[in-house]
């Protein structure tokens, strides 16, 4: 049996750690991974329906068929996720039928990824190719019938093998990944793909894999028989631990052997062995700690995670502290900088956050001091500039801070904007923050923020240990539109082509919350809206995921075959594209 990367046998204990630990994280990547124009699946905020007459909705029609044999494929899932906040919240699903075929109708017009997934296949999206598997966005204009869409899934690869230790013994509930390399804020790296936990025979088996070229890691999983206890052993040997491993045993990806997955594969005996290497102990206690509070948990980082989509795998050490005391020792860490952070709650629902950095040698750390503090409060406001009524509705909207790096640990929480326009951020750490709208409508940009004489846009929101206010954002609906279309090199309408728009007069650290990348449809068609005034670079390519094209090595390559734009204010600019074929990447 597959076991998720965190849903081994732990105690309940254990598994609220692990629970918080991954939504901390994963909230950090939701933050920096959103893009304004495109609501990916669970992140939409939601939006009252739209008011349509029955004509004007749409309907789609089509069969999925197994890519290999031509067969039809029954109970398979379809599904339309909406890519635009003022798209229906929810998404339209349907099954086929025997005949493998799907209808779904009442469906609201505009934008949407189009996925098919059956068990023992890969998902599949719309138009995709096994170059671009992220395919084309469907878009159905008012009343617009779709038929004849097919879809062709491929069967999925699985890959199994074992964990053990140097002594050939099975290493239980060690946490696989299998990673693949793509490209995020502007750089190649290697990011999740899959993954599972070991069983007590140190078996391990990831399913649902598609073709493509792969790294396996397995990381041991702290040791929490030990959590919060103290080492009463009558000698004590040196400590040691296992660092992340990579395939076949090197400790750096450099030296690792990629897994060239072909589709249906079945790869086995891909076995890792783990061997312990020298390591120290950190040693401190929380400060800080409230009346109501019933313990907390210490963990630590690599800095060298920041910025790293690997960044939570990399927080491999843990530990329980309690009572009033509040002495912590964390094991296995190994010479480096790292990230020592402590978290806590207090009923019914405030939580406290410490954090620190230290430098591990080559012998133990001792006395670190990590003060819980529950942040401080963001206050600001929020108003629109025009001339013009918009229909803007406040409530829908959030204010939220983000860190130029991603995950660098914090802990904030964004605000929901009032009717009347304020919002209150919490848990603030001491960091220096961008700040960030969304649930804008399409046409707007952020057009300001400022804290008084501070160019919060240019010089961020620096946060100490005070409480903040008077926050002033302004967001504009005059946001500027660029659309289009892409062609192949013989002129014909590409769809699901990668299309890039690329900012040049935004200051580096907010390029990557600028930038923005889209499929075009099936038409060939694209469209980028809410763009704030500046200089750009408009790129269009084939052959290449749609991520992939944001890779900052691969613009500077094609940037003599870009379109550059000088856009104003409500600016409306149309462009006719030749996309540009990448291969061998």
């Amino acid at each position: 049996m597959t076991l998720s990367p965190f849903r081994g046998k732990l105690s309940p204990r254990e598994f609220r750690l692990f629970g918080m630990l991954l939504t901390l994280m994963l909230f950090t990547v939701t933050l920096w991974g959103q893009q304004p124009q495109v609501a990916i699946p669970g992140r939409q905020t939601p939006q009252p329906a739209q008011t349509l007459k029955p004509e004007e909705l749409c309907s789609v029609s089509g069969v999925v068929k197994h890519a290999v044999t031509g067969e039809a494929l029954r109970k398979a899932t379809l599904t339309l996720w909406p890519m635009e906040s003022r798209n229906a919240a929810v998404p339209s699903t349907t099954v086929t039928d025997a005949e493998g075929k799907f209808s779904m109708k009442e469906i609201e017009p505009g934008q949407y990824r189009f996925t098919a997934v059956r068990t023992g296949f890969v998902q599949t999206n719309y138009r995709s190719t096994p170059a671009n598997r992220q395919g084309a966005t469907l878009t159905l204009a008012k009343g617009q019938s779709v038929k004849d869409v097919e879809f062709r899934l491929l069967p999925h690869a699985v890959i199994s093998g074992r964990v053990t230790d140097e002594d050939g013994d099975p290493i239980q509930h060690a946490q696989v990944q299998l990673m693949i390399y793509r490209t995020m804020q502007g750089k190649r790296q290697l990011m999740p793909a899959s993954g599972g936990s070991t069983n007590d025979l140190g078996e391990y088996r990831l399913f649902g894999i598609a073709p493509g070229r792969y790294y396996l890691s397995v990381t041991q999983r702290p040791n929490y028989a030990f959590a919060g206890g103290v080492d009463r052993s009558a000698v004590q040997a040196p400590d040691e631990s296992y660092p992340m491993t990579y395939f076949p045993g090197t400790l750096e990806v450099t030296g690792a052997s990629p897994l060239n997955v072909a589709s249906g594969a079945t790869m086995q005996g891909v076995d890792v062995m783990l061997r312990k290497v020298r390591s120290f102990r950190v040693r401190g206690r929380v400060t800080g700690i409230g009346s109501g509070m019933r313990g907390g948990n210490v963990t630590v980082m690599p800095k060298s995670a920041a910025g790293n989509a690997m960044g939570f795998s990399m927080m491999q050490q843990g530990t329980m502290w309690r009572g009033p005391g509040g002495e912590f020792e964390l094991r296995g860490v190994r010479p480096g900088s790292y990230f020592v952070m402590a978290h806590a709650w207090e009923p019914p629902s405030k939580q406290f956050i410490g954090r620190e950095t230290i430098e591990v040698g080559n012998e133990d750390v001792e006395g670190v001091t990590l003060t819980l503090s529950s942040g401080v409060e963001v206050n600001g406001s929020l108003r629109v500039e025009s001339d013009t009524p918009t229909e803007a509705k406040f409530e829908e909207m959030f204010v939220a801070l983000s860190p130029p790096a991603m995950f660098v640990p914090v802990y904030t929480t964004p605000g929901k904007v009032t009717r009347e326009g304020s919002f209150q951020i919490a848990n603030a750490t001491a960091e220096t923050y961008n700040v960030r709208v969304m649930g804008m409508p399409p046409e707007f940009f952020v057009k300001s923020v400022r804290m008084g004489d501070i160019d919060v846009m240019e010089n961020g929101l620096t946060v100490s240990g005070t409480p903040v206010s008077g926050v002033d954002v302004v967001i504009s609906p005059k946001g500027a539109e660029v659309s289009g279309t892409v062609t192949d090199k013989d002129g014909k309408l590409l769809a699901a082509a990668a299309v890039v728009l690329h900012p040049l007069s935004a200051k580096p650290s907010r390029q990557a919350e600028l930038q923005r990348m889209a499929s075009a449809d099936q038409n060939g068609a694209f469209r980028f809206r809410g763009l704030p005034p500046g200089e750009y670079r408009l790129y269009a390519f084939e052959g290449i995921e749609g991520g992939e094209a944001g890779d900052a090595d691969l613009l500077k390559e094609h940037e003599a075959k870009a379109v550059t734009l000088s856009l104003k204010e409500g600016a409306r600019e149309a462009r006719e594209l030749k996309a540009v074929l990448v291969e061998n990447r």
